[in-house]
């Protein structure tokens, strides 16, 4: 019985596990934002644009705040 169980708990687990995660490099200081000083135009950004991140929930606020430099 062990032998089935494992296997089917490790699909399950697999199959639940978020499989697509996206992120950007950089942390973010007291504020809440930070300079962008790589790869900028990936992110839409300018190089060294300060932009803030306000964590992205489902409230209706934008997920980043973009302060022209």
């Amino acid at each position: 019985m062990k032998r089935i169980i494992v296997p089917i708990f490790m699909s399950l687990f697999l199959l639940l596990m978020p499989v697509l995660a996206e992120a950007h490099p950089g942390r973010t200081d007291a504020n809440g934002g930070h300079y962008c000083r790589t790869n900028c135009a990936k992110w839409g950004l300018e190089n060294g644009e300060y932009h803030y991140h306000n964590g992205g929930g489902s409230d209706s606020k934008p997920a980043a705040t973009f302060v022209r430099r």
